[in-house]
């Protein structure tokens, strides 16, 4: 199903591969570093550092519920679409020093469940199964693009390479708190540098009673400025929602090793001048599900 069509408007955000997998990134960020004693709540440093030679096993699920609403003929339309994605991955840790880690993703297998019924999936399925994407990682857990395969579309580099810096700049201590803002792509217009704010507010509740585990919690707001350029089919978008979420990093191993996180998302899409289109209001509700096993 797609919103395109009856009075809605082509809009690049819904019924493509690239859109309905954007959320992959969104709310995925996170920290670590090893050897805190028992008691210790004080001078804890995060740090993303995994062991050279490590691979890393990733599941991620996601859900995604869209419902739209557009005025047609005097009258409201609702529509609605509910988005399933299951993605295994692996990481290959590769190389480590000062300015963080090397690794190389690979996608194991990805299905995408639309309404019921598979979403596309021989189209995600050669665009993304195989593919082996090589970042490096810094240690607050951002992210830039080594080197990518050329199929996949700008919209999904952009993603890859916006994971934001999620990690305090110094040691923190327990039930200390600290913010990042981070500019996220909007898919459809990534290579133009057309952006969202994600503004978060980051919490170490706890530790393990071992220290190795370090449970974080987060809240946070995106928005999306109406008076940005417009889209390239001339749309423009303004956006706001909410985000909260929680973390777990193994300490010892240097990764994150869970992530949840719950998105909620109001947007409004009104044509310029020159577009004939028809406004429309969506409201995007997203829950996302990361775990990460490792073998050595």
């Amino acid at each position: 199903m797609s919103f395109a069509g009856r009075g809605w408007p082509r809009v690049p955000v819904v019924g493509q591969t690239a859109a309905r997998i954007r959320f992959v990134a969104l709310g995925l960020a996170c920290f670590l570093t090893p050897g805190v004693a028992w008691g210790q709540t004080s001078n804890i440093v995060l740090r993303i550092k995994p062991k050279v030679g490590d691979t890393l096993f990733t599941r991620f699920e996601q859900d995604v519920s869209m419902k739209g609403t557009v005025h047609v003929h005097g009258s409201d339309t609702t529509m609605t679409l509910h988005t399933s994605l299951l993605l295994l991955s692996r990481v290959l840790v590769q190389g480590s020093d000062e300015t963080g880690t090397t690794i190389t993703t690979i996608t194991d297998s990805i299905s995408l469940i639309s309404d019921g019924h598979p979403a596309e999936p021989e189209e995600i399925r050669r665009a993304m199964e195989g593919q082996r994407v090589q970042l490096h990682i810094a240690p607050d857990g951002s992210a830039a693009v080594i080197a990518v395969p050329p199929q996949l579309s700008a919209d999904i580099r952009a993603v890859v390479s916006g994971m934001p810096a999620t990690l305090p700049d110094g040691p923190v201590s327990v039930k200390q708190s600290w913010q990042r803002v981070t500019s996220l792509p909007v898919v459809g217009d990534a290579d133009k540098g057309y952006a969202a704010v994600l503004r978060a507010t980051y919490r170490l509740d706890s530790l393990s009673t071992d220290g190795t585990l370090a449970f974080v919690s987060m809240h946070g707001t995106i928005t999306r400025d109406p008076g940005s350029r417009p889209l390239a089919n001339g749309l423009r978008v303004s956006s706001s929602g909410t985000v909260t979420g929680m973390l777990c990093v193994d300490r010892r191993r240097g990764w994150w090793i869970d992530a949840r996180a719950t998105i909620g998302l109001v947007s409004t899409l009104v044509p310029t001048a020159t577009t004939a289109a028809t406004p429309v209001r969506m409201q995007t509700d997203i829950t996302q599900h990361m775990h990460t096993a490792s073998v050595h």
